[in-house]
């Protein structure tokens, strides 16, 4: 029998120890329920969404049932990239069959579709045990395997004209308009900051210019941007003029002597107005020496 930190009070300890220890045998001889082993895809928390959820809300597209069926001119984008592979897929399937009809085209376009969809079929229930906190395939059911195939698609074709292995187009939705610039900017910005903050007087320093907003502890917010830009690959870097005019501002000796010289004596209010004495002190020292010089010198 063990005390508790009061005297007139005790608690058996052997009785709690030996029903712990047999909860958690009980618990390892259990495997873990698969649904819960297979996620991978899980909603933006609270924590972080709960100030601002529109900036965690796609604006053109999306991948996924999380924002299906929201954004209508994203939905229409990707069928356009479907109907693309399909046609390719189907030409080059003319070329060996020398088939050039149009009847024959549609026929071949139904028969790759339904192969598509039976394929993805087949792991429906893998899919949707990716995703935390849903269920999708009995929730949307066959609507989830044809947004499944129609990302699938999407994402294909997307990385292929990416890559320049597909031709663009001057009228292609991703390529032609403001959203694929406005991407590939915030990747950027997310760069910047990431080797902007190192430690948590950089987060602090931000916050307090405002740079950025943190509505999390300075520690927290500090390890999120060390990790942003881990392991992202930047086709095209659009600030390095900015980011290298910078460094060489950094490495000049006035910038440098200056920096060090507010650090050192004018990050506190008192050692402010002691500089500034100092400075009027030796401004009235000069005039002074200027004034006595030239009546000597008369």
């Amino acid at each position: 029998m063990a005390q508790s930190g009061r005297s007139d009070q005790s608690i058996e300890i052997e009785p709690l120890v030996h029903d712990l220890k047999a909860k958690l045998n009980n618990a390892r001889s259990k495997p873990m329920p698969p649904i819960l082993q297979s996620h991978c895809i899980f909603q933006t928390p609270s924590l972080l969404s709960r100030h601002k959820p529109e900036v965690f809300r796609p604006n053109y597209f999306s991948v996924g049932p999380m924002h299906h069926g929201k954004l209508v001119d994203g939905e229409k984008m990707k069928i356009q990239y479907l109907k693309g592979l399909l046609s390719r897929v189907v030409l080059a399937n003319q070329a060996e069959t020398m088939s050039n009809s149009e009847k024959a085209k549609e026929i071949k376009e139904q028969e790759i579709l339904t192969d598509l969809i039976n394929t993805v079929k087949s792991i429906e229930k893998q899919a949707s045990c990716c995703y935390e906190g849903h269920d999708y395939a009995a929730e949307l059911g066959d609507k989830f395997v044809d947004m499944l195939v129609l990302d699938g698609c999407f994402i294909i074709e997307l990385f292929r004209k990416d890559s320049s292995q597909v031709a663009k187009g001057n009228d292609d939705p991703i390529y032609s308009v403001s959203c694929y610039r406005w991407f590939y900017h915030r990747n950027d910005y997310a760069m910047i900051l990431s080797n902007l903050i190192d430690t948590i007087e950089d987060t602090q320093m931000l916050c307090k210019k405002g740079i950025i907003d943190n509505w999390v502890s300075a520690e927290v917010a500090t390890k999120f941007f060390d990790k942003l830009y881990y392991n992202i690959y930047v086709k095209e870097f659009y600030y390095y003029e900015l980011c290298d005019d910078l460094n060489n501002y950094c490495k000049r000796l006035w910038p440098r002597w200056r920096a060090t010289y507010v650090h050192s004596y004018l990050s506190k209010s008192w050692i402010v107005v002691v500089v500034a004495a100092q400075l009027y002190a030796f401004t009235m020292f000069g005039l002074t020496f200027l004034q006595t010089f030239f009546t000597v010198k008369k």
